[in-house]
């Protein structure tokens, strides 16, 4: 069983990579707006159709985000006390540094979509829309970060 925790390590963070890689594809369109949540998209009924996109979402991939990312952190806290290496070390900090900034955000992030319906005032469909992408993004930068560190810590074993 030691012997497959790095390799399961690599497989949900590639799944988790992949779910972050569609969110961020569906949400194409506004990564120019990203830079601020108060930048308002011109295309007003492709921001309504993305907030759409992204509302029927939130029911379907909460569970599976929290079973690969907590099925990870898991696994790479248990892989770092078996290993007790400096590169494992690494990708331990990196991961849950990356992990404590999504979970302290998501609740919030989420709502901003979630609750609110698609025909809501303009200015606050767009902030929740620009506000989940940017989390989005930054759940995108963690895993694919921490993927190849897993690579790495599997192949200097």
């Amino acid at each position: 069983m030691k012997t497959l925790i790095p390799y399961l390590i690599i497989l949900l963070l590639s799944y988790a990579t992949g779910i972050f890689y569609v969110l961020s594809m569906i949400e194409k369109p506004i990564w120019r707006y990203m830079s601020s949540s108060k930048k308002i998209f011109p295309n007003e009924s492709l921001m309504r159709s993305i907030h759409g996109q992204l509302k029927r979402l939130i029911t379907l991939l909460p569970p599976t985000m929290v079973t690969s990312m907590l099925g990870s952190a898991t696994l790479i806290i248990y892989q770092y006390f078996l290993l007790k290496s400096a590169m494992s070390l690494v990708l331990l900090v990196i991961f849950f540094s990356g992990l404590g900034y999504l979970i302290f955000h998501l609740k919030n992030r989420i709502d901003g979509v979630a609750k609110i319906d698609s025909n809501a005032e303009y200015k606050v469909l767009n902030r929740g829309v620009i506000r989940l992408a940017q989390l989005h993004h930054v759940g995108l930068l963690v895993a694919i970060i921490s993927w190849p560190l897993q690579l790495i810590v599997v192949f200097l074993q």
